[in-house]
């Protein structure tokens, strides 16, 4: 597989849409905002896995379906964006390492 790394986004992107719109079924919301919803929550996992949501997240936030997202105040979703969107100490795509001899 030439193009694995573009597969696999795309691959965790259309599971990560699915499972917002799976999570989103029974809600209120209408089809349009749903579909909003489940891009940025795609959009999110996988910076958020690739671990650049941190310095995307002005990004993230710019997106239509993170108010709604945020408008819910019960349930799973909306603490689990927000805890992936708070900023971090440490990186998520470094690592600093100090070597000594003994």
């Amino acid at each position: 597989m030439l193009h694995f790394k573009a597969y696999a986004e795309q691959s965790f992107s259309e599971s990560s849409y699915n499972k917002a719109m799976k999570n989103l079924k029974d809600s209120s919301f209408g089809e349009a905002d749903k579909q909003s919803m489940a891009r940025m929550m795609s959009a999110l996992n996988v910076k958020y896995f690739a671990g650049t949501a941190g310095t995307d997240a002005e990004a993230i936030k710019a997106m239509p379906g993170y108010k709604l997202w945020l408008s819910q105040k019960e349930g799973f979703m909306s603490g689990y964006i927000s805890s992936m969107l708070k900023p971090k100490e440490q990186s998520n795509i470094a690592l600093e390492m100090t070597l000594t001899t003994q």
